[in-house]
């Protein structure tokens, strides 16, 4: 269970214009590498509104394809919600902070035939900075720690360092390319829209 905790890591961690601007309404499109042996590139979708000053609602998906078991189609989905905090602490960089729960299942089909197994939960906090270089490219950096208990299969927790840089095209388009420490290094690219 400990080599799919460098992605869930990385799924749980990514939540984040210039001179302090930042904006922290958006969905976002990710794919991410991982070191599960055998299993496909984890596809996230990731969100994040604004609701109160400095805080905001934060969301993901991400889903794993797995090696086939017996001709069954297997793959492993998270889905996550949670609080965001966000606080100016210079004219460019703000810290960033969440808290989320996380649920994990266990998708399994066969032709026509599907059936998903809630494997387990669990919750993830995060805490960073977010910084505007320029004009066009933002970072973040971030210490990320998950606390899982899977059902039948144990328990587990993590903590970890990522950083993702971030170019923006536009004020409502971007794209980013980050990693996380979390086991062995994970890559993470995705293209985000931001309203």
């Amino acid at each position: 269970m400990n080599r799919m905790l460098p992605v869930l890591a990385l799924s749980c961690a990514i939540s984040s214009a210039y001179a302090g601007d930042f904006n922290y309404n958006f969905v976002e499109g990710a794919l991410i590498t991982n070191d599960i042996e055998d299993a496909d590139t984890t596809f996230g979708l990731k969100g994040s509104y604004d609701v109160a000053t400095n805080v905001n609602i934060v969301g993901s998906f991400f889903s794993t394809g797995l090696p086939d078991v017996n001709g069954v189609d297997v793959s492993l989905s998270s889905f996550s919600i949670g609080l965001g905090y966000h606080k100016p602490m210079s004219e460019k960089t703000d810290f960033v902070g969440d808290i989320q729960y996380i649920n994990y299942d266990i998708d399994l089909s066969q032709g026509n035939a599907f059936a998903s197994v809630d494997v387990g939960d669990g919750f993830g906090v995060n805490a960073g900075i977010r910084h505007s270089f320029s004009e066009k490219f933002e970072g973040e950096a971030s210490v990320n720690y998950i606390d899982l208990d899977f059902d039948n299969l144990g328990s587990g927790s993590d903590t970890s360092f990522s950083a993702t840089g971030r170019y923006l095209f536009t004020d409502n388009v971007s794209a980013s390319l980050g990693f996380s420490t979390a086991d062995d290094s994970d890559v993470m690219a995705a293209l985000r829209y931001s309203f």
